[in-house]
């Protein structure tokens, strides 16, 4: 599990989910993980993602190419929309973006729950996950095709 804080004036959401999404795949790449299971609050990347679908509009074509690129290395199955709502650490991920107004990347192994505000960003994360976890093991899946089409 990787989070990352984008801080940032002239760059999109969808920019910054593209960054977030392109950074835990390189970490993946980087250690050597193969058929990892991508879950995102994106419905729109995860739909593009999954089906190789790139974006209309210009700007985030380039990111997206290179997410392709590191995928087909990694080999991503399945691609899941867990919604917003229960992805209350994106919240606060922004937040330490903007109070800290620098872009920071934290990975599990990188040992920052003593140093706040990671620590609340941890915290919420690990009862985020947690809630998916149930989800996940309970239906055996995430959303359907159909509702990450829609969102």
């Amino acid at each position: 599990m990787a989070s990352g804080s984008l801080s940032s004036r002239r760059t999109t959401n969808n920019i910054a989910e593209y960054r977030g999404l392109k950074d835990g795949l390189s970490r993946a790449a980087e250690i050597q993980l193969r058929y990892i299971h991508v879950v995102g609050d994106s419905a729109l990347i995860i739909y593009q993602m999954r089906h190789r679908k790139s974006p209309k509009a210009p700007h985030p074509r380039s990111i997206y190419s290179q997410c392709q690129g590191i995928v087909d290395r990694v080999h991503v199955r399945p691609w899941t929309h867990h919604i917003r709502a229960f992805n209350k650490a994106a919240d606060q991920l922004a937040n330490v973006a903007m109070y800290e107004r620098v872009s920071r990347q934290i990975f599990k192994s990188d040992q920052v729950d003593h140093i706040p505000p990671w620590a609340n960003v941890l915290r919420i994360a690990s009862g985020d996950m947690e809630h998916w976890r149930g989800v996940y093991l309970e239906t055996g899946s995430g959303m359907s095709d159909v509702e990450a089409e829609t969102g």
